[in-house]
């Protein structure tokens, strides 16, 4: 069986010690994509959300929006940095003013707490 997706390859270890004090050097504009079969496993588990327009506000290269419009999902996706899906320039942790009534992304680790 072909794998589909090619995102980051450190995504599955990146929870483990993901905070700005880690002690190797952290992804370019600290991207660690998702794997899109989360959104998969999410719907197993009966987590997704109900509202079915979603803000992707940290989208990359767009794994998790794809993922969420497969499903049905209407998604609004931005991100900081541009890289080819959506249009860059949006930081969510300063925007004032939500896009959609529900948020769903991966956000950026190097905010994470220990």
């Amino acid at each position: 069986m072909k794998r589909e997706w090619t995102g980051n390859k450190r995504t599955t270890f990146a929870t483990i010690g993901a905070t700005s004090h880690s002690s190797y050097e952290r992804a370019a504009g600290d991207f660690y994509a998702t794997d899109p079969s989360t959104v998969d496993a999410l719907e197993y588990a009966g987590k997704l959300p109900k509202n079915k327009t979603i803000w992707e506000c940290a989208a990359g290269q767009g794994d998790l929006s794809e993922a969420l419009i497969k499903h049905g999902y209407e998604v609004i996706s931005t991100d900081l940095h541009d890289r080819g899906y959506c249009k860059g320039g949006t930081d969510f942790l300063h925007t004032k003013e939500l896009l959609a009534p529900c948020i769903f992304t991966n956000p950026p680790y190097i905010y994470g707490t220990d």
